[in-house]
């Protein structure tokens, strides 16, 4: 599992931040220079040394959440808010219009686009054959209907339910032996472990972060971060939003120098976290060795839903994933070395992490996704 810890270690390996150079900026060659500040014996407060049994069961219960299936029931009545599969048909003066089978539909208020397909098949049986006799909206966009009769003949087929696994060793031992947990307690173990990391994680990093200095970036790195994360903005602003890059900005009323410089600021976070993760690295003589990156990439594997390393390797082709594995090493490093103190006060709560992105939501330096940084001018 680890998916705070994971995702995390993830947005290492993706530079995606960029800044506006000028043509005499771009010129200037610098190299990555950093002051590092405290990042052993970090004080704490004592209350998060450990981790109440109901956060734990919070934490599982989320876990078996997400490792859910769904299946379809044969049985029941349907309700308002239920996924539900169809057969239909449908009739415009006396011709046949559109159908569908096996046709997934949401009984919510935007489920079907005519009013009354939805209610018409609320708290009927599975199996049964409806008949609704309704109307095509006025500004349908087939205009040829539009406003007309419209005779629907409805298949109830069955409803999607939503079946959690139990909780018992031998779903354990199936789904974690890759982390060394074959029976309920050492999963309940592992979670625990896991809570508290994070919780220390959200404490301090800030922290460590704000303790170091950068006195210079690596202008060639950076510049290479720009046209990554430029490349990106460009391509999902257009894929989610049908926009060029431009156009969008204008369209939310963004300034291009306002955007460059909130960019600017979010790739000089990722840098220097990566700064940091290698220079408490080298100070500390933390390596990734084969056994560990083999032994990690198989939990990263694993936790992200793959059958195995190389399938996993092959969708995120590229990405440096020694890099991503030295920043989780680093990280837990830093959270087994706090100092633990009587009513220190606790400044950032523990917001529970159970999914991540990995390539669908990485993230910036400063834990920003990369959709929010680039809607966050709005």
């Amino acid at each position: 599992m680890k998916k705070r810890l994971i995702a995390m270690a993830l947005c290492l390996c993706t530079a995606f931040s960029f800044t506006a150079c000028s043509d005499d900026e771009s010129e200037k060659k610098t190299e990555a220079k950093l002051t590092l500040g405290e990042y052993k014996g970090i004080k704490v407060d004592s209350s998060l040394s450990t981790v109440a049994d109901e956060d734990v069961q919070d934490y599982l219960n989320s876990v078996l959440k997400k490792m859910s299936t769904e299946e379809e029931a044969k049985e029941g009545t349907t309700a308002k808010g239920d996924a539900i599969k169809i057969t239909y048909s449908s009739t415009i003066d006396g011709k046949e219009y559109k159908s569908g089978e096996g046709y997934r539909l949401n009984l919510t208020e935007d489920g079907f686009n005519v009013d009354g397909f939805v209610d018409g098949l609320i708290g009927k049986n599975i199996g049964d054959k409806v008949s609704l006799d309704l109307k095509i909206p006025e500004k349908f966009t087939d205009t040829e209907v539009a406003g007309k009769d419209v005779h629907f003949d409805v298949t109830i087929e069955a409803k999607y339910v939503t079946v959690v696994p139990e909780f018992t060793d031998e779903w354990v031992e199936k789904n974690f032996a890759y982390v060394d947990c074959k029976t309920k307690e050492d999963l309940l173990a592992y979670l625990e472990n896991d809570y508290y990391i994070t919780q220390i994680y959200n404490e301090i990093w800030q922290e460590v972060l704000d303790n170091a200095t950068v006195e210079s970036y690596d202008s060639e790195q950076l510049e290479s971060t720009i046209k990554e994360f430029k490349d990106y903005q460009a391509y999902y602003i257009y894929s989610y939003y049908g926009y060029e890059l431009a156009d969008y900005l204008k369209a939310v009323g963004v300034s291009e120098d306002d955007f460059n410089k909130q960019m600017e600021e979010s790739a000089k976070a990722y840098l220097k976290q990566q700064m940091v993760v290698d220079a408490i690295a080298k100070a500390e003589d933390i390596v990734v060795t084969d056994e560990i990156y083999a032994d990690k990439i198989e939990e990263f594997a694993k936790s992200y839903g793959f059958d195995s390393v190389e399938e996993f390797e092959s969708v995120y082709e590229g990405e440096d994933f020694k890099t991503s594995i030295l920043g989780y090493i680093v990280e837990e490093f830093v959270c087994e070395n706090v100092v633990f103190e009587e009513n220190y006060g606790i400044r950032n709560p523990i917001e529970e992490e159970t999914t991540s992105a990995p390539a669908t939501e990485a993230t910036t330096g400063d834990g920003t996704s990369k959709e929010e940084a680039t809607t966050g001018a709005q």
